[in-house]
């Protein structure tokens, strides 16, 4: 385990490898006894080799649990931060727009495993209470292992130092067969990161981390077998998936965001806090979510799909009926 910044490899090494391929190459195209077929099929391998990073793309929700909340997924982050900031709302309240090209291409898979919540005291009678989702983060990049490794250690490592409000301390180590980033703030916050290949793990608990690459190995099913998620359009800015858990445990945090505001009657709170969650969880058992851009007007467009029981969508049948498209409930 070292406390020390991470040894990039030297892209110059790398460069020198891939001429030296094309020499060898070149050689042994110049003679004819080898121009036939089958040393043709060698050779193009030889130079396959030589452009590619050593592993195969990995689909990242192939290393998502089965069991996760809640599941968030892009084909194209650059693409999708590009439609965020080119959006008028946006610069309208953005100092300037930042460049995502670098991002260009890296599909991202985000699941949350779990809710962690705390309770802190105000004073003798009130309190407030904080809901900290347990995430993580998967990212194909599509790059060379060590680009992979700069980008954590640079670009995550600066955001989480950020977010922790500095001086936060870096530790690196052997894990999972990739390289492994913890970082721990002064008030004893953690974030981890795994960087495997080309593949990128990122979250705040460790557990979520060894649950990806438990799937990745075959230990368990990924989301990916979800007939919802697996059917959710791939040519979307972004989409989303809420299981049957992730709906209950939502309900109860909505519900007592509900019951804080409700007033100060006690028997109010605790009504809102008890029936809210009981309603939503026999109601609606999933939640799909797609966001698109529209042309005319500029805009990102965001469709919700909810499921619902079988006695109730029958009831919904009955009494309700569709109305025309409404632009004002999109954004």
């Amino acid at each position: 385990m070292l406390a020390q910044k991470f040894k990039r490899r030297d892209a110059e090494t790398q460069r020198t490898k891939i001429k030296a391929v094309f020499v060898l190459v070149r050689r042994v195209a110049c003679h004819r006894s080898f121009l036939n077929y089958s040393l043709r099929l060698c050779v193009s391998a030889l130079i396959f080799t030589a452009f590619s990073c050593g592993s195969r793309p990995t689909d990242p929700r192939t290393a998502i649990p089965a069991d996760s909340l809640v599941y968030l997924e892009t084909s194209d982050l650059g693409t999708m931060l590009e439609a965020i900031t080119s959006n008028p709302k946006f610069q309208q309240l953005a100092r300037s727009k930042p460049d995502t090209s670098a991002l260009n291409g890296i599909r991202l898979s985000i699941a949350v495993t779990g809710f962690q919540t705390s309770e802190e005291a105000v004073t003798e009678e009130n309190s407030v209470l904080n809901f900290k989702p347990h995430f993580v983060a998967v990212a194909e990049t599509n790059a060379w292992n060590y680009q992979a490794l700069s980008f954590t250690e640079n670009k995550v490592g600066e955001f989480v130092n950020e977010v922790y409000g500095g001086e936060v301390e870096l530790v690196t180590s052997d894990k999972h067969g990739g390289r492994y980033f913890t970082w721990t703030a002064k008030d004893g916050r953690k974030a981890f990161a795994l960087v495997k290949g080309s593949l990128i793990f990122f979250g705040n608990d460790e557990s979520a981390i060894d649950s990806c690459i438990n799937v990745l190995n075959g230990g368990t099913e990924s989301i990916a077998k979800n007939a919802k998620v697996s059917a959710l359009p791939p040519n979307e800015l972004a989409s989303g998936y809420v299981s049957k858990d992730g709906v209950a445990q939502i309900a109860n945090i909505a519900a007592v965001s509900l019951a804080i505001g409700a007033g100060d009657e006690g028997e109010v709170k605790n009504f809102i806090a008890r029936v809210v969650p009981e309603i939503v969880r026999n109601s609606i058992t999933e939640i799909t979510w797609t966001s698109h851009n529209t042309r005319e007007p500029v805009r990102i467009e965001d469709n919700y799909s909810f499921y619902l029981t079988p006695d109730v969508a029958k009831v919904f049948g009955e009494t309700i009926e569709q109305g025309e498209d409404d632009p004002d409930f999109s954004r």
